[in-house]
């Protein structure tokens, strides 16, 4: 069987993403086994409707949809930039605290409240083996 009839048997286009409905990752991306090599599908998408992705880029998902394998919701950008746009789409950290005022180093940053908590804890259980 060639890959694009595997390819179109594996999606459900609606009226603007092509969802992958083979089975996800733990991390909701879909994926797909090929010669026994399991690959994300909406890399795979892009390399088959779009052309080769350039080493050491990531494929972003222009439409936020972690299953869409369509090649018009798909560019290829560097790690920093899909980074920047996942980041800036995220009004609160996983714990649901505000990102009003995040601590920042480097590329990273931390939720202040959720900080806050650890260094609480922290200082609680030192405060415990202390006396």
């Amino acid at each position: 069987m060639e890959l694009r009839d595997l390819w179109e048997r594996r999606i459900n286009r609606t009226d603007t993403c092509w969802l992958w409905t083979g089975k996800p990752m733990s991390n909701g991306y879909g994926k797909i086994t090929l010669g026994g090599v399991q690959m994300l599908a909406h890399r795979v998408s892009y390399e088959l409707f779009v052309g080769p992705i350039p080493e050491s880029f990531d494929v972003d998902h222009v439409c936020g949809e972690k299953l869409c394998v369509n090649p018009d919701h798909l560019e290829a950008v560097t790690h920093a930039e899909n980074s920047r746009r996942w980041h800036h789409g995220q009004a609160t950290c996983r714990n649901g605290h505000p990102w009003e005022d995040p601590i920042r180093r480097g590329r990273w940053r931390r939720c202040r409240a959720c900080r806050a908590g650890v260094n609480e804890r922290r200082r609680q259980k030192y405060q415990a083996t202390k006396g």
